[in-house]
């Protein structure tokens, strides 16, 4: 047997905008219509879940030692553009260890990179009002 890592593999934390204990997300389940008349079909209702804030957690990487954060946000991390980051990181929703840093820092190792983003779910279609939401129309029970 392979002896094991001495790596540090514990998920990062960031607790300025971290979620210290599970989310509750608020639902809303309203009518599904089309210009004010009901859709016909099985699925009557959309839910829809509030939109709430997410925070993306992660270590920096050996390859990003050395480099500035705004370089290593929009080369690595694709998802918006680099006025987006440069945005993000003066307002504090790109944190390094929990503090807020500018565009021209050097990431070191041992950092802990957070951006914190607000996220919106889409809708899901269900049959019903109530929870459970859905019909179970088929297959095994539970043993």
């Amino acid at each position: 047997m392979k002896p094991r890592s001495k790596r540090n593999r514990k998920r990062p934390r960031c607790n300025v905008n971290g979620l210290k204990e599970d989310p509750i997300y608020e639902t809303v389940v309203r009518r599904l219509e089309l210009d004010g008349k009901p859709i016909p079909g099985t699925h009557k209702w959309l839910r829809l879940i509030n939109p709430y804030p997410y925070t993306y957690t992660t270590f920096a990487k050996a390859r990003w030692q050395g480099r500035t954060i705004i370089d290593v946000y929009s080369s690595e991390f694709g998802s918006y553009p680099k006025s987006y980051y440069e945005t993000a990181i003066r307002q504090g929703r790109i944190l390094v260890s929990d503090k807020q840093v500018s565009t021209s820092y050097i990431i070191k190792g041992g950092d802990v990179l957070s951006h914190t983003v607000h996220r919106h779910e889409p809708g899901i279609a269900i049959q019903s009002d109530s929870k459970p939401y859905i019909s179970i129309i088929g297959g095994k029970p539970n043993a």
